[in-house]
């Protein structure tokens, strides 16, 4: 979690880029504001040459979109309305097509509630949490949510939120394998990612800081069992998908 603009997206767009190519990993990102054209792929070529985009040359340009289209795919909703239960049936495909390791939700706020009439905000945030915690033990992948805190006021606004301040309370702290606090006390100092000394602090439930660690999910990242193929829109054989959307290669 992470007040907006405090570089959260970007802090872990920069950590998962070194993890894919380091393990041979594929990444599913479901980044709903950040689109993945021209945002998120200027990011990634950045990361992977160390300069900036306007830079670079065209081969390298073509060598980053290369590094790219083998590890990375994005998940978007053709009505801008995904669902957790949709985002688990593409996720699922992904994990059984392309062999994802690592699955990002970014943000939690943009998903469609589907609580239950009776059902309590605390109680449906805790059920969601349990049905990725599932997910991920299943099919061996880590799961990532990136969440924001609720809105604050004045002075609370420059203190560096925790787990607790996420809608759902307690759950975020005491139900997640490890949360992951990005904070910029000012917003004008340069992006988090650049500056690795201070920029992220890690917690986990029941205690506090520690040393080092990932997001908020379960899982580990291996390296997966197998290549990655090219990807078509749809993401699944024939291009059909349960309940519409797209898993979406990189490519011009």
């Amino acid at each position: 979690t992470g007040l907006p603009g405090s570089g959260k997206t970007y802090l872990w767009a920069q950590i998962w880029s070194y993890v894919v190519e380091k393990y041979e990993s594929v990444a599913l990102i479901a980044s709903f504001e950040c689109p993945a054209k021209p945002q998120y792929r200027r990011y990634l070529r950045e990361f992977y040459h160390r300069k900036r985009e306007r830079d670079m040359s065209d081969e390298q340009i073509a060598s980053a979109d290369e590094f790219i289209r083998k590890h990375y795919r994005f998940l978007d909703h053709p009505d801008e309305t995904p669902t957790l239960e949709w985002f688990l049936d593409m996720a699922e495909i992904s994990v059984a097509r392309w062999g994802v390791k690592i699955i990002q939700l970014d943000p939690w706020n943009r998903l469609e509630s589907q609580r239950g009439p009776k059902e309590t905000e605390v109680e449906y945030v805790a059920r969601c949490l349990r049905e990725c915690t599932v997910f991920a033990k299943q099919n061996g992948v880590h799961v990532q949510i990136a969440a924001h805190p609720a809105k604050r006021d004045g002075k609370r606004r420059e203190l560096a939120p925790d787990l607790e301040d996420i809608s759902g309370a307690m759950h975020w702290w005491n139900m997640v394998d490890q949360g992951f606090v990005v904070h910029r006390p000012k917003l004008w100092t340069p992006p988090a990612a650049l500056r690795w000394g201070g920029m992220g602090a890690p917690w986990k439930p029941g205690g506090g800081p520690i040393g080092c660690g990932g997001p908020a999910g379960v899982g580990a990242v291996p390296r997966p069992p197998g290549g990655c193929e090219d990807m078509t829109p749809g993401g699944a054989p024939g291009g059909s998908v349960p309940f519409g959307g797209w898993i979406m290669p990189f490519g011009p």
